[in-house]
Formats: C-alpha cells, sequence, structure tokens
C-alpha cells in the first residue's frame, strides 16, 4: 500500500485550477481537520458513563491558492450558502483510489486567511455546514478499494441519516 496521498476539495458552483485527470477544476488541499467531541457523562452512583450531544467542529482546509481562494472569499462576504462541498484523499500510485471522502451540505463559509510563508502562498478556510457524511475506503490485500466504511449527520437534528 503507497502511503503518499493528495487531496482535493471541491465546491458546487466555484471551480478551482486542479489539472488532476480524476479532479479537474477542483482545488488541491495541503491540510484539513473535522473535530467531533462528546460531552461524556459520568455517573458515580451507578458507575455508567453517559454520551451528551455530538459537538461537530467547522471544517478547516488549507487549500493551494488558486481562483476558488477569491470565489470563496467572496461567498464570505456576500453570505452565499455552497449547496454541495466534497473533499477526497486518495493514495498515489496504481488507480489512485480515494480511501477517505467528506461530503458537506448547506455549507457556509464562516472565515478566510491568505497567507504567504516560506516561499508557499495558500488560504486557509472555514467552513460551517448543516449535514456531513465520512467515508472511507478499505484497500484490498491483492490491491483495489473495498467496500465503503460511512455514516451521515445531520448538526441541526443531531440524528444519523
Amino acid at each position: 500500500m503507497s502511503t503518499g496521498t493528495d487531496a482535493y476539495i471541491q465546491f458546487s458552483s466555484i471551480t478551482g485550477e486542479s489539472k488532476d485527470e480524476k479532479h479537474s477544476g477542483w482545488t488541491a488541499v495541503r491540510s484539513f481537520s473535522l473535530n467531533l467531541t462528546n460531552s461524556v457523562n459520568r455517573n458515580r452512583q451507578t458507575g455508567g458513563l453517559g454520551a451528551g450531544l455530538v459537538g461537530v467542529s467547522d471544517l478547516v482546509v488549507d487549500i493551494v491558492f488558486d481562483k476558488s481562494a477569491i470565489s470563496l472569499r467572496q461567498y464570505l462576504v456576500k453570505g452565499t450558502h455552497i449547496k454541495d462541498t466534497k473533499l477526497n484523499i486518495r493514495r498515489q500510485g496504481g488507480e489512485q483510489e480515494p480511501w477517505y471522502a467528506l461530503e458537506l451540505t448547506n455549507a457556509l463559509m464562516a472565515d478566510s486567511r491568505v497567507v504567504f510563508g516560506d516561499g508557499f502562498f495558500h488560504s486557509q478556510i472555514v467552513i460551517a455546514f448543516q449535514t456531513f457524511k465520512e467515508s472511507y475506503f478499505p484497500q484490498k490485500d491483492e490491491g483495489g478499494k473495498d467496500a465503503e466504511i460511512h455514516y451521515k449527520w445531520d448538526t441541526f437534528t443531531n440524528k444519523l441519516e
């Protein structure tokens, strides 16, 4: 299994500058983070643990600066919603299949920073959203993708879909 990875993000109605065959028009991703937390209740009288409502952070993405960065900043100042957002991470080599995917719906730009440092120009964006689907695609021993493992969560209703 290759340890090298590539990551790309796509926003509905916004075009990036990737020329990658499978991600043409997407935007290259340097890094991202999405945090889930659970306020666990420790009941000392019953000796059990109780789960609270999950907390879902905004998606923080560091993108290679391209024309999508300016469009996203325009969406931020105008308060324009982004219907769908897709983020794919794939393994290098072979068929270059995705092994992780994140899909957001009803998103809104919450923050945008343009950064230049160490000879590299990039943009850090923060995206709030209503629903997300997180998927993992294991790799078979002989190569290729195995069956998808996923879940979809609605942050407004706090329910699995």
